[in-house]
C-alpha cells in the first residue's frame, strides 16, 4: 500500500499478526468455562440462629437457609452475636444430627466469641456427599433458650 504525500512515496507494510487466544486456564484444565470453574469453588451458607424469630422451644427449629445436594462441608463455625440463656443444649444440624456442631449448653459462651463447629477443616471431620437439599436446623433440647443470636458460617463445596 503506498500514498503520496507532497511528491514523496510513503509505503506501508500492512502485516497481521495472529496472536493465539488461549482458553483460561485453571488448575481443573484448560478450555474448562468460568461457570464451571465457579461450580467448583469453595462456597459459604451463612445462616443466622435468632431465638426470638425462630423459636428456642425444645425442637428442631429450622433456619431457612438449605446446603444443595451433593454438598461437602469443609468446615463449620459460628459467632455468637447475643448471649444464649436458658440451660438446655443447641445441636446445628443439616441431613444428619449434630454434623454442624454436636449437641452442648451454648448459654455459657459469651457475645463476641467465634466458636468451632463439628467440620473443623480436617478430612476426617468433614460432612460427606449431603444427599438432597436440607434446611439448616437447630435443636434444642432440654429447657427452652428464651433469648440468643449466632451466626452460622458453612464452608463447603459440591461434589459428584
Amino acid at each position: 500500500m503506498s500514498l503520496f504525500l507532497r511528491g514523496v512515496v510513503m509505503i506501508f507494510a500492512l502485516v497481521i499478526y495472529t496472536i493465539p487466544v488461549l482458553a483460561t486456564t485453571s488448575p481443573l484444565g484448560p478450555g474448562m468455562s468460568k461457570a464451571v470453574q465457579a461450580s467448583f469453588a469453595e462456597k459459604v451458607l451463612r445462616v443466622v440462629y435468632d431465638v426470638p424469630a425462630h423459636g428456642g422451644t425444645a425442637a428442631a427449629n429450622k433456619l431457612g437457609k438449605f446446603l444443595p445436594a451433593k454438598a461437602m462441608v469443609t468446615q463449620s463455625f459460628f459467632y455468637t452475636v447475643t448471649a444464649f440463656t436458658g440451660t438446655g443444649t443447641v445441636a446445628l444440624s443439616c441431613e444428619d444430627a449434630n454434623n454442624l456442631y454436636t449437641a452442648t449448653d451454648i448459654s455459657g459462651i459469651t457475645a463476641g466469641t467465634i466458636t468451632a463447629g463439628a467440620s473443623t477443616g480436617s478430612a476426617a471431620t468433614m460432612v460427606k456427599n449431603i444427599a438432597a437439599p436440607c434446611e439448616v436446623t437447630a435443636t434444642v433440647t432440654g429447657a427452652t433458650a428464651t433469648a440468643g443470636r449466632l451466626i452460622l458460617y458453612i464452608r463447603y463445596v459440591l461434589g459428584e
